[in-house]
């Protein structure tokens, strides 16, 4: 029996020109694993046939769905970044872009749509497994452990590998990290929009994760296939978790008072690449200050929700070599 360890595993991206048609990746992006997953709801009928079990089973509707978490890599992020419910403006040139996303969402119909799709291609112990129709519908960027790090949540419409496919043959390029020196939060009164906060630094967050969920769900309708005819996206919810170190009331104060402020993470591997994320407006949902263990330092586990704030809520820049069209 071949045992496979998941370190020989790997996973490759390409964006679709039809939506649900397989495409081979174009690109390999390293993971720290994955959990993508066909998911069915299987039909067991309950007919009553003088027993107490069911008898009989159908194939139901299905759809793909799962995590793929990571270290940021800001050549990779426009991958992940363009399958998500995010508006893209791009600037710069070869090999120095910004990709610029904001959330899409709005009035007469806009915000339904991701930019993109994507297949995406899994080999787990030489099997290859093929996802179509794939977008993100929520994902996180964190500090942790010094490097920036991210979880996407992603969903496919359905899956056309087979037991005989040849694995492709990967490639990668030199990794290009956000390490433990390369962060900086900085916190700022709202600023009406376009006009953008006056940022200061700030050094008491003990850690730093942006989590964005656009509560994305699989939709079936009645034609002669099983597989999901397309991703819908919901009410979108993002949120700023930190602990943060307790050194005065004012923040306790902030959160009893519901004031709002700008908070924004920028992790650099160098001026032109990495990546920034803003937050206009924010208001702490929760911020309890208890007395830990007699050794422990005082801190607040706190939690920020990202309100709209005129036209915009949340930007997330991307400093790439990545050239996509």
């Amino acid at each position: 029996m071949a045992i496979g360890l998941g370190g020989g595993g790997y996973v490759g991206i390409a964006f679709e020109t039809t939506m649900g048609t397989y495409v081979a990746p174009s690109v390999y992006i390293p993971i720290l694993s994955e959990s993508l997953a066909y998911t069915e709801d299987r039909y067991l009928s309950p007919a009553i046939r003088k027993a107490t079990m069911v008898s009989d089973v159908r194939q139901g509707f299905y759809h793909v769905e799962g995590d793929m978490d990571w270290e940021v890599d800001p050549t990779y992020a426009p991958y992940f970044m363009h399958i998500a419910r995010l508006s893209v403006a791009k600037t710069g040139t070869t090999p120095n872009f910004t990709y610029t996303y904001t959330p899409s969402s709005g009035a007469s119909g806009a915000g339904v749509a991701t930019t993109k799709t994507a297949s995406i291609t899994i080999v787990r112990n030489a099997r290859v497994f093929k996802y179509v129709g794939c977008v993100v519908t929520s994902f996180n960027y964190r500090v942790e452990d010094g490097i920036l790090k991210s979880n996407m949540t992603i969903m496919g419409m359905g899956e056309t590998g087979a037991n005989g496919d040849t694995p492709p043959t990967p490639t990668f390029t030199d990794p290009v990290l956000m390490g433990a020196a390369s962060h900086t939060v900085f916190t700022g009164a709202v600023a009406n929009s376009p006009t953008e906060p006056t940022w200061a630094q700030v050094n008491d967050f003990q850690g730093f994760t942006y989590n964005h969920n656009d509560n994305g769900s699989a939709q079936n309708r009645i034609r002669p296939d099983r597989q999901a005819s397309y991703i819908a996206m919901g009410e979108t919810e993002a949120t700023i978790t930190s602990t943060l170190d307790f050194q005065d009331r004012l923040e306790y104060e902030n959160f009893v008072a519901t004031t709002t402020k700008a908070i924004k993470l920028e992790s650099l591997n160098t001026a032109t690449r990495g990546v920034k994320i803003s937050a206009f407006r924010t208001v702490y949902t929760a911020y309890p200050v208890n007395l830990p263990g007699m050794g422990d330092i005082v801190t607040a586990d706190a939690e920020m929700r990202v309100l709209l704030q005129n036209t915009r809520s949340t930007r997330i820049e991307v400093l790439s070599p990545t050239d996509i069209t």
